[in-house]
């Protein structure tokens, strides 16, 4: 049976950031009435990191936890409930029963 209701799609904002730096004001109420509003939006014409930029900060990382535990504790945070820093999956050291 064929229905006469004509159901909407879903739509959400689609904030536009082109030009940024000159309409910061603008886009930022834009961004705050679509989380008051909405909870998410979508983003055009931003300028958003390169491949090659992506691919440096993965080396970054790469290189940073590549080092010695010794290197990275100094900027390890005590409680799991922060966010940033570094911490170790096994702080404590181990027997190693195995040899």
């Amino acid at each position: 049976m064929l229905s006469n209701n004509t159901t909407k799609a879903p739509t959400f904002p689609i904030i536009d950031f082109y030009d940024l730096e000159n309409r910061f004001e603008i886009i930022a109420e834009q961004v705050l009435e679509a989380c008051k509003n909405v909870g998410f939006f979508g983003i055009v014409n931003h300028s958003g990191p390169t491949s090659a930029q992506f691919d440096q900060v993965y080396e970054m990382g790469k290189q940073f936890f590549e080092q010695p535990i010794e290197k990275k504790v100094p900027y390890g945070r005590t409680e799991m409930k922060s966010r940033g820093g570094y911490f170790s999956l096994t702080p404590h050291k181990c027997d190693n029963w195995g040899k």
